[in-house]
């Protein structure tokens, strides 16, 4: 990766993040990031980067894709892919216990949480209880956004699928 710019803010970014994901066949971010559904944001970032002479945050690629949104649906569908990505980059090595497994958790809903509009906060904390309170299998991850687990969770917190 040829990295050109000293820091992921400089001059336009978000034209910059557009056509590293131009280069790879992808005329929105969003396109992109479906072709990729277990991947995190920084995975996401890592990505794009290795298609550019530019360095990208995680920050960027995820609240251009919120950016993008225009439905409804389309909602629906960042929330729990969103949710994916957060939960796949704080236990990369899938569901297990202890202080720091509940710890790591807790951030990645409360990461979660921060990125979508505030009016959700509520379904937020219901889906983190929705989810820890599952009996869900050691190593379980989500496998993308229409995983069972995820979308049990999510409809059982109030979350409405359009």
């Amino acid at each position: 990766m040829a990295v050109s710019s000293p820091s992921v803010w400089q001059a336009d970014w978000r034209s910059r993040l557009y056509e590293a994901a131009q280069r790879l066949g992808y005329s929105t971010i969003t396109q992109f990031a479906k072709e990729r559904p277990e991947a995190t944001w920084s995975q996401l970032a890592q990505e794009l980067e290795n298609h550019s002479s530019s360095r990208f945050a995680p920050v960027q690629v995820y609240s251009t894709q919120q950016s993008e949104i225009t439905t409804p649906m389309e909602m629906s569908y960042y929330i729990k892919s969103s949710l994916v990505r957060r939960i796949r980059e704080a236990i990369p090595d899938g569901w297990s216990g202890g202080d720091d497994f509940t710890f790591k958790v807790v951030s990645a809903f409360a990461n979660w949480t921060a990125s979508l509009p505030q009016e959700y906060t509520e379904q937020c904390r219901n889906s983190y209880r929705e989810l820890i309170s599952k009996q869900l299998e050691q190593g379980w991850l989500p496998h993308g956004p229409d995983d069972p687990v995820i979308v049990e969770s999510l409809e059982s917190a109030g979350f409405v699928q359009p």
